[in-house]
């Protein structure tokens, strides 16, 4: 045996084994330390995920029916009863036209998806085009107005100053290219108008508008499941807007005593509420997150959505917004 083998030997100690369960343990506490730490950062991101998701959607989805609202029953610089309706009655679709230009907001109460309620909005649309030389020497005359201006043959138009006002159908087909607005009978375009003859002649104090109709409401989309607000123009289908729009309530400020302003809130199924008197809406939407349990515990919500069930965990919020009808509250 060589001299020294024996305090080689000595000297290679290793761990014992209460040292490897300590570290073991401690490793244990770090691990789980970590992994407490992981878990609520990751719980934190789908919450910060799904309010922001929640926000956006839900301004991005007030931002429209704010729009609409607030043009609904807007017909120009002429007022409503002074519209000289053009249109065929006897037309298909005519009484469809016919109750836009009468009843300007008209709204069902809770027909939609979880009892959601749903509003139509009618006015004109779009940008004003102001009629151009040369003018009309006779009412029986075409328009002028700016090419590549949108219009198609069928279009529902307004004609209007801020003394008559007039609501025919574009018979011609090229207004689009030639700038020429007609206003023809015949049976090229349905309901068709009536007489080809206008009201008065218009001139450059005149602007022509399209006339709108838009109807709102939430129903489930047929892929994913989600209720969703829906948005359809008059004579097309109705599209997807915003997903995750729960429920939509509406309540109708009516002016009892004609000074402008609303004295009274009335949802649209109340027998009292006289829908031509009213001057602003108030829009509640209940708008939630995509994913659920997100939240620990089932959001508890307040009136009128207190009977939401929430045990999905779902993150929640409900938007709130007052429209004034700027055509109604002059």
């Amino acid at each position: 045996m060589k001299p020294g083998y024996i305090q080689d030997r000595q000297r290679q100690v290793g761990f014992s084994l209460v040292e490897l369960m300590i570290a073991m343990v401690l490793s244990l506490f770090l691990i789980a330390g970590m992994l407490q730490v992981y878990l609520g950062n990751r719980q934190t991101y789908r919450t910060g995920e799904a309010l922001s998701r929640v926000q956006e959607n839900g301004r991005f989805a007030m931002d429209f029916l704010t729009r609409d609202i607030r043009m609904a029953d807007y017909w120009g610089c002429a007022r409503v009863d002074s519209l000289s309706n053009d249109l065929n009655p006897s037309g298909t679709g005519y009484d469809d036209f016919n109750h836009s230009f009468t009843d300007g907001i008209q709204a069902t109460d809770g027909d939609g998806a979880n009892g959601s309620d749903s509003i139509t909005l009618a006015g004109a649309g779009g940008a004003p085009l102001g009629v151009e030389p040369p003018y009309m020497p006779t009412v029986s005359s075409s328009m002028q107005v700016a090419i590549n201006n949108g219009i198609q043959q069928g279009d529902i138009l307004i004609v209007a100053d801020c003394t008559s006002a007039d609501v025919f159908q574009q018979s011609g087909n090229n207004a689009n290219t030639s700038g020429t607005v007609t206003h023809n009978t015949g049976n090229t375009v349905s309901p068709g108008n009536a007489t080809g003859d206008l009201s008065k002649t218009y001139r450059g104090d005149a602007s022509i508008f399209r006339a709108m109709k838009v109807e709102y409401t939430v129903a489930n989309d047929p892929v994913t499941a989600e209720p969703t607000l829906y948005r359809r123009e008059r004579g097309g289908t109705a599209q997807p807007l915003v997903e995750g729009i729960e429920q939509m309530q509406l309540l109708f400020g009516e002016d009892t005593n004609n000074d402008g302003s609303a004295d009274r809130y009335l949802d649209a199924g109340n027998g009292a509420l006289d829908m031509a008197s009213v001057v602003s809406v108030r829009v509640q939407l209940l708008v939630r997150g995509p994913e659920g349990n997100v939240l620990e515990e089932p959001q508890v919500l307040p009136a009128p959505f207190a009977g939401v069930d929430t045990t999905d965990r779902r993150l929640r919020q409900v938007f709130t917004s007052t429209i004034t009808i700027r055509n109604r509250a002059l």
